[in-house]
């Protein structure tokens, strides 16, 4: 079962629409391959942007959602990965 924080850094990845540069299973598109990374690789890239296109979020993104967002990312293609695609239910299910 996925923890709150993997859940909320889902929806992070839903509400900030990571999904339509990096897919939605996290695996690259038009944006990199991000399943795994590290929070300070997430912070980096999500707060200051990156070269290639990716913006910064600084003004709307907190520490917090770059927490959750990188346990999202930690995991996916594991049994407790959250999979939900609707970010305002209250209780999602796998």
């Amino acid at each position: 079962m996925a923890s709150t924080a993997e859940i909320n850094g889902r929806r992070a990845y839903l509400e900030f629409n990571c999904y339509g540069c990096h897919g939605m299973g996290a695996t690259g598109g038009m944006g990199l391959n991000i399943v795994g990374a590290e929070a300070g690789d997430v912070s980096g890239a999500v707060m200051q942007g990156e070269e290639g296109g990716m913006p910064s979020y600084r003004r709307i993104d907190t520490a917090t959602d770059v927490n959750t967002l990188a346990a999202y990312l930690r995991s996916i293609r594991t049994a407790r990965a959250p999979e939900f695609n609707d970010r305002w239910v209250a209780t999602p299910t796998k």
